[in-house]
């Protein structure tokens, strides 16, 4: 028993060891590529594509389900992320927004909405480049370039809605499920909301997942951004709490008056960014830890910065 301690001890603490030096360069790398900076312009651009996204996927979901249903879940889950005052702010905005594209020509009405929608993914996408330091070769047509972007964005969009919809499904059957269980025998609430929990987790995961691996214009596997969304996963999961008692005692409300709840979105947003590219970070330094060679996507190049001191004349 001795023996076999004298072995495993030194495993863990290097193990360990490792765990931290990861976790070192990925703060390192997470300032380096300026987060605070993209978060900013992320939530800035997220301000004018909620609308447009969230109209998108209620009118995805409302294909399969109730539109009254797919609301009511969207915004009980906004409830518990941004609180009442924001989740009461964006529907507001959405409500706007649909008055809004009924006074617009049709055709029109549309394109707006799928370029809004589309704004959001787009700075993502060209932040995340920043963090690969990757970017459109000289000779790309920018204007092809941008509306493969939009497109892919778009497709972001709609991915969004197909988890959303998957999770409605599977809430749905959890409930029928639960309630037959409950009828033949006792089960523990709280396993129950572990099991809830840890599916809100794989969703999550799924979604980061889909972002690390689509949008940034570098060639990687399902494989190599999955421990990188995993662990996304949990510090949004943990973090949003956090988020929610920071903004609860900063007093936005009685600060910034009617424009409170509409800040509160933007800080929420803006504290995810930040978790989003901090999540990005480990993906990139796992990724160098593991030795896994990464080719820039077609038509992109990697970007080397350099830094020098210019000669004084003399």
């Amino acid at each position: 028993m001795r023996g076999r301690n004298r072995y495993i001890i030194p495993m863990t603490l290097a193990k360990i060891g490792a765990a931290a030096r990861m976790l070192k360069k990925t703060l390192y790398k997470w300032i380096e590529v300026d987060s605070f900076e993209h978060a900013s312009a992320l939530s800035f651009a997220t301000l004018f594509s909620m609308a447009p996204t969230l109209v998108i996927i209620i009118g995805l979901c409302a294909i399969f389900f109730e539109q009254e249903a797919v609301e009511g879940r969207i915004f009980f889950e906004i409830r518990n992320l941004v609180g009442v005052e924001g989740a009461d702010a964006i529907q507001r905005i959405l409500r706007q927004a649909a008055e809004g594209r009924k006074t617009t020509a049709t055709v029109l009405g549309i394109l707006l909405t799928l370029a809004g929608a589309s704004a959001a993914f787009s700075q993502m996408k060209s932040s995340l480049n920043r963090l690969w330091a990757v970017r459109p070769e000289p000779a790309v047509n920018d204007l092809l370039y941008f509306l493969r972007t939009r497109l892919l964005s778009l497709a972001m969009v709609i991915v969004i809605g197909f988890l959303l919809m998957v999770s409605l499904a599977v809430s749905a059957m959890l409930a029928a499920f639960g309630s037959a269980i409950a009828a033949y025998a006792a089960v523990p609430e709280w396993l129950l909301g572990a099991f809830n929990a840890a599916l809100s987790i794989a969703v999550i995961t799924v979604l980061f997942a889909t972002i690390y691996k689509v949008l940034p214009d570098v060639q990687l596997r399902w494989r190599d951004v999955f421990l990188g969304a995993l662990f996304t996963s949990v510090l949004f999961t943990a973090g949003k709490g956090l988020i929610g008692i920071y903004i609860g005692k900063s007093g936005v409300t009685s600060v910034f008056g009617a424009a409170g709840s509409l800040v509160i979105v933007m800080l929420w947003v803006y504290f995810s960014s930040l978790i989003l590219f901090l999540g990005g970070a480990f993906t990139r330094v796992y990724v160098e830890e593991r030795g896994i060679r990464i080719w820039p996507a077609p038509h992109t190049v990697f970007v080397r910065e350099e830094t020098y001191l210019p000669e004084r004349p003399s």
